[in-house]
């Protein structure tokens, strides 16, 4: 699901290559994390479900349709705040 630069740099970041200064900076994280941030999209059957906006349907969905569940929703609320921060509290 990950674009192909950000797969690059997993592995950059995780293999010998990476121990040879090849490794990616915090700059370069965060530049490439909020391009993908920006290309999410969220899913119509679930608040719980996000993905990247190049794909045509939710692949959590589908994997829930599989029995494969991975997120629970135990009844958190989440807050936007003006700053971007998200403020969670279980209820």
């Amino acid at each position: 699901m990950l674009p192909d630069a950000m797969e690059s740099m997993f592995h950059f970041a995780f293999t010998e290559k990476g121990a040879s200064d090849a490794r990616p900076t915090a700059q370069q994280w965060v530049a490439a994390l909020d391009s993908v941030r920006s290309r999410l999209k969220k899913c119509s059957a679930s608040d719980m479900h996000v993905y990247p906006d190049r794909l045509a349907s939710c692949p959590w969905c589908s994997l829930e349709r599989q029995g494969v569940a991975y997120f629970i929703d135990l009844g958190t609320t989440f807050t936007q705040t003006t700053t971007g921060f998200v403020l969670t509290q279980s209820l």
